[in-house]
């Protein structure tokens, strides 16, 4: 029921989403910035930069996300036993 209501009222009510694409980049900034004070190992951070950015230049800015996604959970899945033996 909701999901047949959902786009009705959003059409209703006005929702401005300026904005929205700084706050969401600055708060995965902070997650970034808060794994690599907690963690020692950076492995799965600089996996997931190094990806991004192949991805970035192999699919052009408006279709790399999902593939980059795809690459990076591989990737984490492959280094997931180096990563549980060394000290998080």
């Amino acid at each position: 029921m909701s999901l047949t209501r959902g786009p009705h009222y959003g059409n209703i009510i006005p929702f401005d989403t300026t904005g929205i694409d700084f706050a969401m980049t600055a708060l995965f900034v902070i997650i970034l910035v808060e794994q690599l004070e907690k963690s020692k190992q950076h492995l799965p951070a600089i996996t997931g930069f190094i990806i991004s950015i192949f991805c970035l230049l192999l699919f052009g800015p408006n279709q790399f996300l999902i593939p980059s996604m795809i690459l990076i959970t591989i990737a984490l899945f492959i280094e997931k036993k180096s990563l549980e033996r060394s000290d998080f």
